[in-house]
């Protein structure tokens, strides 16, 4: 999602392996307002250390569910998406909020 990143569990891969069915978790942040630095500025403030933006991540299963397939170009996009769509990264949770987009 352009900047943002979304932490979901594989909760179902296809025969075949190239299709994963994905759960959003529920997350909580477990950083501060002070630990991302506010500071007057663009439409109101920035966040002049987002990067310090600590999350817990939790399995939800009352999450929304997704469905990417393994294109040609070795990307995973969402079924029904171009190639060029959102990017599922595996083996990575890394969820991140752009406050300053």
């Amino acid at each position: 999602m352009w900047s943002d990143r979304q932490v979901y569990t594989i909760i179902a891969v296809s025969k075949s392996g190239k299709v994963v069915t994905v759960q959003r978790d529920k997350v909580i942040p477990i950083h501060t307002t002070e630990d991302l630095g506010w500071k007057k500025g663009g439409f109101g403030a920035v966040a002049t250390d987002q990067y310090k933006q600590k999350w817990e991540t939790i399995a939800d299963p009352e999450g929304s569910i997704r469905k990417f397939s393994l294109r040609k170009n070795g990307r995973w996009c969402a079924v029904g998406d171009s190639d060029r769509g959102c990017v599922l990264i595996l083996d990575v949770a890394n969820e991140f909020y752009d406050y300053n987009f």
